[in-house]
């Protein structure tokens, strides 16, 4: 979709669009800036996503990022983008595993004048009648100024909420944790855990790079339990099982510093892994990514067992603050002492002309 290197210029900032990735270690000062919660997005998380999800669905190749250097050519921000199928028509979108949600390498730092040059560099390219920036957190700073930048220029920007994420400000200590949840929720997630262990071996298992984890060893086990899931015999959509999945979290298990932010709780039943939840630690954030459980144990509540442990280690940790539960259930979310955080923002930017205020309007019927 976008052939020649386009650039565009503000000030002393320059912008380009091409089709090579910025160097690792470039991408990596970048994500060094981003807000605690994003630091996850790497390079190689991005990379890992696009070896495993091009083309699939109504994602194609190729990818392509939209970059700014200041007058010394320092890189100060990246956009991700690949070509998704919206509107029956193909546009350009923001790059990325959905879960826990998309970000534009864009730190609080980056300037008015460099997030401008961005946006007239899109809009030289010509090549893009709409852009999907999402999901989002509203809270992204980077993000709210590109938007400024885009509608600087004379695109109609839009935003749809996906939902509303809950997160959990953790006390100093698990006895004061404890003391929050509740005498119903503990006694219950105890209850549960003594009652499987009188029906059966049980072991509840930490895995966690530092561990020594097996990953694909792991991940195989994640895998086995979602195929079990009430979620698979109703086509709901896994996080694990599936060629694309398996072959985005292999990449990601594979590579040293996206390991050591992954850590998973597997619950093991008479040695078969039966109930998992599923987290990527970014820096003082703890993310809960998935959590699942074979229909053979759908009785014993098992995922507030698990949620349990995911707790207590992540409140004895010195570098976890807080928990994020992402978007849905409020009400079992908040048994857990979670209160509304950030929402997540689907962000979708209409070029100046005919052609964008022709698919704004589409996607105002939609």
């Amino acid at each position: 979709m976008l052939g020649a290197v386009e650039a565009a210029t503000s000030g002393r900032a320059q912008a380009d669009i091409g089709e090579t990735a910025p160097g690792d270690f470039e991408w990596q000062s970048l994500t060094d800036e981003l807000p605690s919660q994003s630091r996850f997005t790497t390079a190689a998380w991005l990379r890992a996503w696009a070896d495993a999800f091009l083309p699939h669905q109504q994602w194609a190749p190729p990818r392509h990022y939209l970059t700014v250097r200041d007058r010394r050519a320092r890189l100060k921000a990246i956009v991700p983008f690949a070509i998704q199928r919206r509107f029956g028509i193909s546009i350009s979108a923001l790059g990325g595993f959905y879960w826990p949600f998309r970000t534009p390498v864009i730190p609080d730092s980056c300037t008015a004048d460099e997030l401008l040059a961005m946006a007239r560099a899109l809009t030289d390219s010509g090549s893009a009648v709409a852009i999907r920036l999402g999901p989002v957190p509203e809270t992204h700073i980077g993000m709210t100024g590109f938007n400024i930048a885009l509608e600087a220029v004379g695109w109609h920007v839009s935003a749809k909420t996906l939902g509303q994420t809950y997160e959990v400000d953790l006390p100093d200590n698990w006895e004061q944790f404890e003391q929050h949840l509740g005498k119903n929720l503990r006694t219950k997630t105890k209850y549960y855990e003594r009652k499987l262990q009188r029906e059966g071996a049980l072991e509840i298992v930490c895995r966690k790079s530092s561990l020594g984890t097996s990953w694909p060893d792991t991940l195989r086990d994640l895998v086995a339990i979602e195929e079990r899931s009430w979620q698979h015999k109703q086509g709901g959509k896994p996080r694990f099982a599936g060629a694309a999945n398996q072959a985005f979290w292999t990449q990601v298990l594979a590579d040293p510093q996206l390991q050591g932010m992954a850590c998973a709780w597997i619950m093991y039943f008479n040695r078969a892994p039966v109930s998992f939840c599923f987290c990527l630690d970014s820096g003082n954030t703890r993310h809960i990514i998935a959590n699942h459980y074979a229909e053979q144990v759908r009785s014993y509540s098992t995922g507030s067992v698990l949620y349990r442990h995911v707790f207590r280690d992540a409140v004895e940790s010195p570098a976890i603050e807080s928990v994020n539960i992402g978007a849905g259930d409020s009400g079992y979310k908040a048994r857990w002492g979670a209160k509304p955080s950030f929402k997540l923002i689907d962000w979708f930017a209409f070029r100046p002309g005919a052609g964008g205020r022709l698919l704004e309007l589409v996607n105002q019927l939609r």
